[in-house]
Parts: structure tokens; C-alpha cells; sequence
């Protein structure tokens, strides 16, 4: 891959390489300008049967990497739905008329539609129309729509990972969030490293490697996404001077709030949304003994998830030493308030996908790592 200098002039416009957190922007629905199409263009709205043009622009954009990815997708936002598409879902069509870009003025999928905030949604440009002038007249006509069915204003969720459609975003007067500049900081920083947009002025950029890598391979750990650094205190310690078996399920805690808030879905705001993540199991490895006033970074990472059950993993090292003082996981379910299963994939789809990111960039990570010479 070179180095990492050089990869960054590589990217893609839609590349897994990056770091992934979700990030989200916003902007009033006042001064829409609608930009025209190319000649040859025109917008075509939503027609039944459009399931699959929709699918295969998605999947040729690499939203999707299999088709039964995209019907998921497609479930989730719109079936219940199909009939209002017809006013909310636009296509482009070239001189043939073929469909080759979507998107749509669609709603908070999670809490519904409540008249002032219109979502775009799955914004998507088919590979070989890229670079044609085409999204910019796409995302204004769509912005338009919005203005027309009533919303005041405009929320985008994005990805560190399609940083050029952020760019895009950012050129047509979207913002981030208040509540995404706290919570997803250092995919602001990627963004603002990778676009260079005037809009992220007051934003540190990301070293190259944190745009690799993340926060937590890039720094020395403190208080990283994905490395907790945490001091033993005294009253964690027992009769014998060493830290209670118990008190490292608490360490498991802290790590994985911080690493959920550096992912940018904070326990917070989730349980605000009525979403609460019960432990189902625990399993601890404990290899040393912990001893007041050591540092021990907690590494955490996303092992695996089916929708229903998450695993965490959780590595704790003495601050500056290779090998484990415990290695554990977690696992988790979700529920709403009255106890009952909540589908994530259908109603928290971008929590799911940043999972799964993660899930695939440890992976990748360890075999690199295995791969390296000793």
C-alpha cells in the first residue's frame, strides 16, 4: 500500500481503508438554489418497481457490497412506505434513460416524521456517471422537495469513509451537527484533514496515520477510541494489596462507554432514544495481578454481531508492557423500555454498520500484524 502519505492521495470516494465514524450534518432549508443538470440529465420521481434500479445504483456506488445487503437496506427505510416514494424518492436518468443516480427527502427513520427535520437519505451515483456533475443538481432538487413538503430543515447522515461526499455536503451549506462535533470529534478531524473544507477552519486535522488507523493506534492510548487508560486506585485493592477480581468488570464498563461515545453513539443518547444494552454474559481471563497506582490501558473493540447480540473484547496491559494482566468479553443485548428485543438493523441501521466497519478493520489489522515479521 506505500506509505501512508501516499495512500491518502489515493483514496477512493467511497474507501473501507479510512477510519469509519459516523457523522451527521445539518442546514436550513432557506436559500435553496437549485443547480441544473447536465444536458442529456432529467429527474425522473419514484415509480413502483424501482426496488431494484434503486439496488443496483446503490450497490454500484458501494453502499452495498451484496444485493440481499441492499433489499435489507431497502426494508428498513422504505417498504413500509413505498407509497409515499413517489413524492420523496428522485432519480436522474442519462440520454438513454437509464437511471444512474438516486436519493431521497425521507425522515428520521427512528423517531418518525415530525413535520420540521427532512433526512437525505442514500444519496448515490452508479461508478461510471461519477464526476459528471451530477450530485450537487440531485442533492439541491431533493433539499427543494424537502422545502415544499413542509421541512424547515435538512439533517445528512454520513461517514468518515465518504469524505467526498462530505465535501460535497459541506459545499452546499451543510454543517455539522452541535451534537456530532461532540461526539464524533475525531471523524471531524479525519474529514477536515482529507477535504481541507473552509467550513472545519476551527478543527484540528487528523495526522495521517489516525486517518488510517483511528485515534486508538494513532496516540499514546489516554482516553482514545479504543484504548481506556485507567489509574488503580487504593480503594479497588483488597486485604492482599491487589485489585479485586470484580473491579475489572467496572474497567470493561468505562472502556466501552468511551469507546461508543468515540464511535458516535454515546449509551446517553441511545437510552434517550429508549434503547438500553443489558449485559448477557461475561468471561474473564485474569493472567496478573493489578497493584495500587498501576496504569492499565484497556484496548476494546467489537468482536462480533448478529443484530441481536454484541460481543466486546477487552485486552488490559500494564501502561508500556506487551503481554495481559486480563483479557475478557461482554456481550450485549438490546431492548426498549418495556423489555422487549428492538430489530437494530432496522431501526438503528448506522449503529450496525459501524460495528460491522469495526468489526472488519480489527480483523484486518490482525492479520497484518500476524503477517509482520517477529
Amino acid at each position: 500500500m506505500g506509505t501512508v502519505a501516499e495512500t491518502l492521495q489515493m483514496f477512493d470516494n467511497h474507501d473501507e481503508r479510512i477510519w469509519y465514524q459516523a457523522v451527521r450534518m445539518e442546514r436550513p432549508l432557506t436559500d435553496i438554489r437549485e443547480i441544473p443538470l447536465p444536458e442529456g440529465y432529467a429527474f425522473r420521481n419514484y415509480v413502483p418497481g424501482d426496488r431494484d434500479v434503486w439496488i443496483g445504483i446503490e450497490l454500484s456506488a458501494r453502499e452495498f457490497r451484496t444485493r440481499e445487503e441492499g433489499l435489507d437496506a431497502w426494508n428498513r427505510y422504505f417498504a413500509a412506505e413505498e407509497e409515499s416514494l413517489r413524492e420523496r424518492m428522485f432519480f436522474v436518468t442519462d440520454r438513454h434513460g437509464q437511471c444512474v443516480a438516486t436519493a431521497s427527502a425521507y425522515f428520521d427513520i427512528e423517531k418518525g416524521d415530525d413535520g420540521h427535520t427532512g433526512w437525505l437519505h442514500w444519496v448515490a451515483v452508479r461508478r461510471a456517471s461519477q464526476g459528471l456533475g451530477l450530485a450537487k443538481p440531485l442533492v439541491t432538487r431533493v433539499l427543494a422537495r424537502m422545502r415544499e413538503l413542509g421541512y424547515e430543515k435538512a439533517v445528512v447522515p454520513t461517514q468518515t469513509t465518504t469524505w467526498l461526499a462530505c465535501k460535497l455536503y459541506m459545499d452546499l451549506g451543510f454543517r455539522p451537527t452541535e451534537e456530532s462535533l461532540k461526539t464524533a470529534e475525531a471523524g471531524w478531524r479525519i474529514i477536515r484533514r482529507l477535504t481541507g473544507h473552509p467550513a472545519l477552519e476551527g478543527i484540528e486535522c487528523a495526522s495521517e496515520e489516525e486517518v488510517l488507523n483511528g485515534p486508538q493506534k494513532a496516540g499514546a492510548g489516554d482516553g482514545d477510541n479504543g484504548v481506556t487508560l485507567h489509574r488503580v486506585q487504593y480503594y479497588e485493592t483488597d486485604m492482599m494489596g491487589i485489585v479485586h477480581h470484580a473491579n475489572y468488570l467496572h474497567w470493561m464498563e468505562e472502556a466501552r462507554i468511551q469507546f461508543m461515545d468515540a464511535m458516535g453513539f454515546p449509551y446517553a443518547d441511545m437510552e434517550k432514544k429508549g434503547v438500553v444494552s443489558p449485559v448477557r454474559a461475561v468471561s474473564c481471563r485474569y493472567m496478573e495481578a493489578c497493584t495500587f497506582s498501576d496504569e492499565i490501558e484497556i484496548r476494546t473493540w467489537p468482536e462480533a454481531f448478529n443484530g441481536v447480540v454484541l460481543t466486546m473484547r477487552y485486552e488490559m496491559r500494564r501502561r508500556g508492557q506487551e503481554n495481559p494482566v486480563c483479557t475478557a468479553t461482554s456481550e450485549h443485548v438490546f431492548l426498549n423500555r418495556s423489555g422487549g428485543f428492538i430489530r437494530m438493523k432496522r431501526d438503528m441501521p448506522e449503529f450496525v454498520t459501524a460495528m460491522e466497519k469495526a468489526i472488519r478493520e480489527h480483523e484486518k489489522s490482525d492479520s497484518l500484524n500476524q503477517d509482520m515479521p517477529k
